[in-house]
């Protein structure tokens, strides 16, 4: 929830709350990344929980199946996996070998799959 403290008039002052809705616009954060101020404009998008083992010296998971990671990352630090679906760093190192390890399936899956040749041709 963002907060603004507003002046009125008369000297007064109040603080306006708004929950994002209709013509809220965030700024960016700051990239958890890299840390250069203000330019972080996308969030990582990698899904957490219990399936998900944590990366090695990562957060722990605890209580955020369903979630995604969601730190704030600028779009130098970031990888795009997809439309719309980012990482951040730390990430895409668990990313990296999530898809080392289905490569080995995957080439052993292509050639069972692949007709033998016929030799009585």
């Amino acid at each position: 929830m963002k907060c603004d403290h507003v002046h009125v008039p008369g000297g007064g002052g109040a603080i306006v709350c708004s929950s994002g809705g209709r013509g809220y616009r965030s700024r960016p954060h700051r990239c958890g990344a890299c840390g250069r101020a203000l330019s972080a404009t996308l969030q990582c998008d990698w899904k957490l929980g219990t399936a998900t083992p944590p990366p090695p010296g990562g957060r722990p998971l605890l209580g955020k199946e369903g979630r995604t990671c969601d730190v704030h990352i600028c779009t130098a630090c970031a990888q795009e996996v997809g439309p719309d679906k980012h990482l951040c760093p730390e990430h895409q190192r668990t990313y990296k070998e999530w898809l080392a390890q289905r490569a080995p399936q995957h080439s052993a899956l292509s050639t069972q799959d692949s007709a033998p040749e016929r030799s009585d041709r």
